[in-house]
């Protein structure tokens, strides 16, 4: 393929205003021309890192989330 296109690299997930997550959304890289088995390589490698850092990221605000609710479950009783 030629010319100018977008390539899918992962999905993630942004916190709205109120503070909910809303998760996969997808995250696009421009491409301009073919690209060389070395710049897919790259790609990938990029790909990796977001996904491996957004993992973490969804980790800890679901973790967030439950000692919340653990909170919340402590201060009813």
């Amino acid at each position: 393929m030629t010319g100018e296109h977008y390539q899918r690299i992962a999905y993630i997930g942004v916190l709205n205003d109120d503070g909910s997550l809303k998760i996969g959304i997808p995250l696009y890289v421009k491409v301009n021309g073919d690209m060389s088995a070395e710049q897919r390589k790259h790609l990938y490698e990029i790909s990796a890192e977001i996904v491996r850092r957004y993992e973490k990221q969804i980790s800890a605000y679901f973790q967030k989330l439950k000692k919340e609710q653990a909170k919340n479950d402590d201060n009813k009783v």
